[in-house]
């Protein structure tokens, strides 16, 4: 029995080229970027690379909405262990008639890290969603039983009815007219 189905050798193919693109954009910067030299690193033929990604702007979007986990930072970075620090400088000194720079180290957290708090404030911004919206349904109600009482007052007083009883001997009739006036 084989230990790597198909789709896990691909998914780690697919790693490996992102790996390599992140390491030649490193070196060599974004502009010399190229698919030959990730295929080469990778030990793809430039054609087998477009099974992964249809172009060299296709690596550079899945790098971009993949990133690494990490916060993005205005400062230089630095990898102690499994943690992240962005440099800070904080201070210029001279020494030995070289200028040196003092760096404070602030830990980086992943973007997912958000624990309870995130959660919470999730529940949170839910739950005065859910609010607005019954508080809107409510109030519309009563807006609409309001006018309604009050259309029906105002027309029910200015609405006369009359009832007339009509009487022709002549042709023998008798009857009730009745009439509605605004």
């Amino acid at each position: 029995m084989m230990k790597n189905t198909r789709q896990e050798r691909q998914a780690d193919t697919r790693k490996a080229i992102l790996q390599t693109a992140l390491e030649l954009i490193a070196e060599k910067g974004l502009d010399k970027l190229s698919l030959r030299e990730i295929a080469r690193r990778v030990g793809y033929s430039p054609a087998g690379l477009y099974e992964y990604f249809d172009s060299k702007e296709g690596i550079l979007l899945t790098l971009a909405e993949e990133g690494d986990g990490w916060l993005d930072t205005d400062y230089e970075t630095v990898d102690i262990g499994t943690e992240r620090y962005e440099k800070i400088p904080v201070l210029i000194y001279e020494e030995n008639g070289e200028e040196n720079t003092g760096y404070s180290l602030r830990k980086l957290p992943k973007e997912h890290e958000g624990g309870a708090l995130g959660v919470s404030l999730m529940i949170l911004g839910g739950g005065a969603i859910i609010a607005c919206h019954l508080y809107d349904w409510i109030h519309g109600i009563h807006t609409i039983e309001t006018k309604r009482d009050r259309v029906r007052f105002k027309y029910g007083k200015q609405l006369s009815f009359s009832m007339d009883p009509m009487i022709d001997l002549d042709r023998q009739f008798a009857g009730v007219s009745l009439g509605v006036k605004f």
